[in-house]
């Protein structure tokens, strides 16, 4: 798959889907923003945007959908991009370093929940942050779809009931 058509599919799930491409739905996830336990706004029963605008955050590449979609949100609003204080794509060091450390993190609550044994976090409410999408598997109607492709789809639908992530 060139680079083109992995564009194309990772933003299929913010745009309605190319006329070429299929998507089988799996469930539904929602952004969420995370702190640690010990920081300042984990108390407060409500969180705004202009109470996040100061704070530090750790956040994955700019041109990551996650990172555009938080930056959206702040221009959107009259408020500036946020402070990244650290820039990384993998969640095995963003989600430690926010729940030791005084950096908000904003990520997937999926992920949030599967780490939740090992780290302990507080989820910020910010309403106009916690947006929800489709997790899905998408790809092309025309191409040739082999009987593993088939069942790996199964599999992760099987799994996405089994956990409770059933799509709506």
């Amino acid at each position: 798959m060139n680079h083109q058509n992995l564009r194309r599919c990772n933003d299929a799930r913010y745009n309605s889907l190319e006329h070429d491409l299929a998507q089988e739905h799996l469930y539904d996830d929602r952004y969420v923003v995370i702190a640690s336990v010990n920081h300042r706004l984990a108390g407060k029963e409500v969180v705004t945007l202009a109470d996040l605008a100061q704070e530090r955050w750790i956040l994955s590449a700019p041109t990551s959908a996650i990172s555009r979609q938080l930056h959206g949100v702040f221009e959107k609003h009259g408020l500036p991009r946020v402070r990244v204080t650290v820039e990384t794509d993998s969640p095995a060091l963003r989600l430690p370093v926010v729940a030791s450390s005084d950096v908000l993190g904003y990520t997937w609550a999926s992920v949030v929940r599967q780490a939740a044994p090992h780290l302990r976090f507080a989820e910020l409410d910010v309403k106009e942050l916690a947006l929800s999408f489709p997790v899905g598997v998408v790809y092309r109607k025309d191409a040739y779809f082999s009987p593993i492709a088939r069942r790996f789809i199964e599999i992760l639908k099987s799994a996405a009931r089994e956990t409770g992530k059933v799509a709506k």
